[in-house]
């Protein structure tokens, strides 16, 4: 098996959120420490951040975007480029229910000739943020970053991106939904608390 690095993304604006999402507290551990924690049981792990405003006081090494404001795609980008390590684990920062065993699990369904993996739900939902993808993708990723086309699910169609359902890996959606709103982060809380 291939080396494999870990990477959280904590790039985004959080706007709708009105506050940076890697910070909201989950069972009193901030959201980007809980899944770092996680993180680095599965490989050596980085954080990517599109600014010096977001880092936050830790040992990991640090991945700064080299373009700005193109989304998760300019994370993805600038890790696979940055990086040694032939395959890369990203997760986002706001699903603080992630484990290490659903990030083996799907580092583990990771097979050579692909470009990458991401998982998909039961409804046919696709979490391009959260998966492997290999250094063989950032061919497909100038090229299409040169016609300004950052959509992720674009270039999940354009490479050879194997898709696994959440059955496969034996987590739900209910562990993988993003939190967007302030709205949905204290109903979130509400269904922690009664776990």
């Amino acid at each position: 098996m291939m080396r494999v690095a870990c990477v959280l993304l904590m790039g985004g604006k959080s706007s709708r959120m009105g506050q940076d999402k890697a910070y909201l507290d989950y069972d009193g551990i901030s959201f980007w420490k809980q899944i770092t924690d996680e993180l680095k049981k599965c490989g050596e792990t980085y954080l990517s951040v599109n600014s010096t405003s977001n880092i936050p006081d830790t040992n990991h090494a640090i991945i700064f975007d080299e373009y700005e404001d193109i989304g998760p795609m300019g994370g993805i980008y600038s890790s696979l480029n940055a990086l040694e390590e032939p395959l890369i684990f990203f997760a986002p920062c706001d699903i603080p229910t992630i484990t290490a065993e659903f990030i083996q699990a799907v580092i583990d369904e990771y097979e050579d000739g692909y470009d990458g993996i991401i998982v998909a739900s039961k409804t046919g939902k696709y979490y391009p943020t959260i998966g492997v993808y290999s250094k063989k993708i950032l061919e497909h990723m100038r090229t299409q970053m040169e016609h300004k086309n950052y959509r992720l699910m674009n270039l999940i169609e354009s490479a050879n991106v194997k898709v696994v359902s959440e059955e496969e890996i034996k987590v739900n959606s209910f562990e993988l939904t993003n939190l967007n709103t302030p709205e949905e982060y204290e109903e979130r809380k509400r269904q922690w608390n009664h776990r």
